[in-house]
């Protein structure tokens, strides 16, 4: 899960996906369960940040811009197949 953080939650997918391609997970049946639960913990555990005076142009720059990102995501059909794959 934790290779998976730095991404944005929409391209996990493929990564896993490739992941799988070359071989099997340790744990394989709760990979997207971990991988959800790092994301949820980055996303609010950077909401005290504070902004940068000039932001580089990206979105991780803006506190909760990442917990809005996965809210979105969630929210839409892809991300409502990772909840029923991670069994939540």
């Amino acid at each position: 899960a934790l290779e998976f953080r730095y991404l944005p939650i929409r391209a996990a997918d493929w990564a896993l996906a490739g992941y799988r391609d070359v071989a099997t997970l340790d744990g394989d049946s709760s990979a997207e369960g971990r991988i959800l639960w790092d994301q949820l913990w980055c996303a609010v555990s950077q909401l005290d940040y504070r902004p940068t005076p000039r932001p580089r142009g990206s979105n991780r720059d803006r506190p909760g811009a990442r917990l809005i990102d996965l809210i979105g995501f969630l929210s839409n059909s892809a991300g409502r197949n990772w909840l029923d794959r991670a069994g939540i």
